[in-house]
């Protein structure tokens, strides 16, 4: 993922539960610098297409110190993820 500053970061994740055209669960693994875990759950409504519902979870590096360096620094990772979403969402419709 691209970071504030244009950084790049790497983690590690590992799939906890994939069940096909139903779910996709991961979560990071213990040494990841940017823990995260995320929930897709897919819906087949009849008629109408599929619902999608994702939950992302993360924590920054160093917790509320870091929170606050990367709004000091004008970067929210929850507007990013937001977009990046709504890209998706684009795509898909």
């Amino acid at each position: 993922v691209q970071g504030p500053g244009g950084l790049i970061f790497h983690w590690n994740t590992s799939l906890r539960q994939l069940l096909r055209n139903q779910t996709i669960s991961w979560k990071s693994t213990v040494n990841s610098f940017i823990r995260n875990s995320g929930d897709i759950q897919l819906k087949y409504l009849p008629g109408i297409g599929t619902e999608i519902t994702i939950e992302l979870t993360y924590a920054p590096p160093v917790g509320a110190l870091g929170y606050a360096v990367v709004h000091f620094l004008g970067f929210d990772p929850k507007d990013k993820i937001d977009e990046d979403l709504q890209v998706l969402k684009n795509i898909l419709e």
